[in-house]
């Protein structure tokens, strides 16, 4: 099988198993909008949002400095670093829950103002343990390049855990609490199932030289994904202050949509990041500025649907009501996604290079951007002004990046792509804004707004012609009987 398509097809395996596991929290959606009101979900997306923040902490990178260390050593010592990390990763783990379980009272005090949600902050903290240690077992499969037992294990966990929140908040009506309640229970009950899907990995003995090199490779990983787990936290508490918890679960219900390009994007560089850091890889790195340019297209066309499609997503899926603040929220937090992906699929080769502290360095300057966007602009213009800062603070740190990348000989992305791909997205959302006389005017503006769209991509070259035959043709032989 040529790199191209295994490559292609890994990034299949992986769609599907993040699609399925995004589908999990997109089918909960119409669930919490409609069976919790709007302060109720958004405490709950403050607790999952504290996990999120939490599991930086709690991993310490581990999931990705694993990667680096089994790259370091032959096949017969890898089961011994793989059952090393995991003895590290587990007795940090209890000894950070002892400590933030006693602190969960502070924490309460700190986030709501008073005491009655620290039995949600608890469970969220037990959530996050298991969580921690359902994602090792997934990063195994992921450096190991075990695409089915990673989607085995991804989905299956995704699956248990969407099905007991559904039943806590639905069925038996127990509101923040049964929505924590099951998505722990279900992460719970599936983790000796993830851990026998990669058994065969571990060894029976532990290196303590081990422990330390892969908690040495793990830290500056730790940092770098601080830009994605922690903005979203931080974003909550901008928006607690501003506007308290309604607008928290407004945001929450526009951006739990949005994430379908997030899922796209952990699909592809759970493929693309062990590709661009292993031997076959490196010899194909002529080819590495046309497979972003095509990625970049494809999320920016997901982006381009969801923002033609809010108003019916509004209506339909979170019930309209209320959330039709949410509307005006999906353009601006969907360009922050892409912005996002585009950073993080080109920093795979500063990663290659041994640079990862540079990659780090530009999530946290992402992050801040984003942070202190939001901030300013909210007072001026609400929910959506926190929408836009975050947008303009990734668009900071993706040219930061880019120039950095250039510098270093590691720059992957062609800058009239992504200016012509962004360009046209803000064009389409301004586009958007034009008020239709009705219904059927509505549907026609859109619609002639996505074919004025596409025509700026093709006319602007976002991505060469030859490069889109050369795709169809890759993913039509990866068809079933090809």
């Amino acid at each position: 099988m040529s790199e191209g398509r295994r490559l292609a097809g890994q990034t299949l395996i992986r769609a599907f198993s993040f699609v399925l596991s995004g589908s999990i929290s997109f089918l909960l959606l119409p669930i919490y909008t409609r069976f919790l009101a709007t302060s109720e979900y958004g405490a709950l997306d403050v607790v999952l949002s504290l996990n999120r923040a939490l599991i930086i902490l709690a991993s310490l990178g581990m999931g990705s400095g694993i990667g680096l260390a089994l790259q370091e050593v032959s096949s017969g010592e890898r089961p011994r670093r793989v059952s090393s990390a995991l003895a590290a990763q587990a007795i940090w783990l209890l000894l950070l829950m002892l400590a933030l379980g006693a602190a969960a009272p502070l924490l309460t005090q700190w986030l709501f103002g008073a005491s009655e949600r620290t039995a949600a902050i608890r469970l969220g903290l037990l959530l996050l343990a298991t969580q921690v240690l359902l994602n090792f077992t997934i990063g195994i499969a992921n450096w190991m390049r075990e695409a089915w037992r990673f989607l085995l294990v991804a989905t299956g966990g995704a699956v248990a855990a969407g099905a007991g929140s559904a039943i806590g908040v639905a069925i038996l009506h127990r509101g923040v609490a049964g929505a924590l309640s099951g998505l722990l229970i279900g992460t719970a009950l599936f983790l000796p199932v993830g851990f026998a899907l990669v058994g065969r990995h571990f060894a029976p003995q532990v290196s303590w030289r081990d422990v330390r090199r892969c908690f040495a490779l793990g830290l500056p990983f730790a940092f770098g994904d601080s830009a994605e787990l922690l903005f979203p936290f931080a974003i909550r508490l901008v928006l607690l202050a501003a506007g308290g918890l309604d607008w928290v679960g407004i945001f929450a219900a526009a951006n739990t949509v949005c994430l379908v390009i997030t899922t796209a994007n952990y699909a592809f560089t759970g493929a693309w990041l062990p590709f661009v850091m292993s031997a076959d890889g490196k010899r194909h790195r002529q080819e590495w500025p046309r497979v972003l340019a095509l990625y970049g297209l494809g999320l920016i066309g997901i982006a381009a649907v969801l923002t033609l499609l809010a108003p019916p997503v509004v209506a339909f899926v979170l019930g309209g009501g209320v959330y039709q603040r949410a509307t005006p929220l999906f353009a601006p937090i969907a360009l922050a996604y892409w912005l996002k992906a585009m950073r993080q699929a080109s920093g795979g080769p500063i990663i290659a290079q041994g640079e990862s502290w540079a990659y780090s360095v530009f999530g946290a300057l992402a992050i801040a951007g984003s942070v202190s966007l939001a901030f300013l602009l909210t007072d001026r213009f609400g929910l959506a002004g926190a929408a836009w800062g975050i947008a303009g603070g990734e668009a900071i740190g993706l040219t930061a990046q880019s120039i950095f990348a250039a510098r270093r000989g590691a720059g992957v992305l062609v800058a009239r792509s992504v200016l012509v791909m962004a360009g046209g997205f803000v064009a389409l959302t301004l586009a958007t804004e034009i008020a239709a006389p009705s219904t059927a005017g509505e549907i026609a503006f859109r619609l002639l707004d996505a074919i004025l769209f596409l025509g700026v991509l093709l006319a602007g070259r976002a991505v060469a012609l030859g490069d889109l035959r050369h795709a169809a043709l890759l993913l039509r032989s990866l068809l079933p009987g090809r």
